[in-house]
């Protein structure tokens, strides 16, 4: 009888899985294909949105200047807008030769850009600046203050030194989510 109890007990320790303090029964071996064919039934139907392409749509910017290769200035995917290169051209399409007019002049095509999108600048996310001089900082974070008062709901930013075109001081692209 002994042996029997101590075959039983073997048995009992093979069909249970330790887990931390818990035990818990080994699962059927009949419970394993029909689990995996309900994960392979989710897997193969793929949602409606998989399914449908987000499509590109144009921003066109009230009064704003064409771009000068081909490439739209904006672009929304979804609730993503896109910008390409903004400068601080002003109305008329003549960049200050006043590093901090000029500036604020992109500062202002920033907020026509994403306005034009559907957003505001709230919405703004992230916002790269290109400048030939590191010096344009501080110029910059001026208009960035006016536009950005509130240190605790600003979006990010980067500043990288890099050549830009001939008598601009800056130029900046941004991604927002709407």
């Amino acid at each position: 009888m002994a042996k029997q109890a101590k075959k039983r007990a073997a048995k009992a320790v093979k069909a249970t899985i330790k887990t931390g303090s818990r035990t818990a029964k080994k699962p059927t071996k009949r419970a394993k294909p029909a689990a995996r064919k309900k994960a392979a039934k989710r897997s193969k139907t793929p949602s409606k949105a998989a399914r449908t392409p987000i499509r590109r749509e144009i921003v066109h910017i009230p009064g704003g200047r064409k771009h000068g290769n081909p490439v739209p200035s904006c672009i929304r995917m979804a609730n993503m807008v896109f910008s390409a290169s903004i400068a601080g051209q002003d109305v008329n399409d003549v960049a200050s030769p006043d590093p901090a007019t000029q500036i604020a002049d992109a500062f202002v095509n920033l907020r026509k850009t994403v306005e034009a999108a559907g957003g505001t600048t709230a919405s703004i996310a992230r916002i790269n600046f290109y400048v030939p001089d590191m010096g344009q900082r501080t110029h910059i974070n001026k208009e960035w203050l006016a536009m950005f008062p509130d240190e605790n709901d600003r979006p990010v930013r980067k500043v990288y030194p890099m050549e830009v075109p001939h008598g601009l001081f800056l130029q900046m692209d941004f991604i927002a989510v709407l």
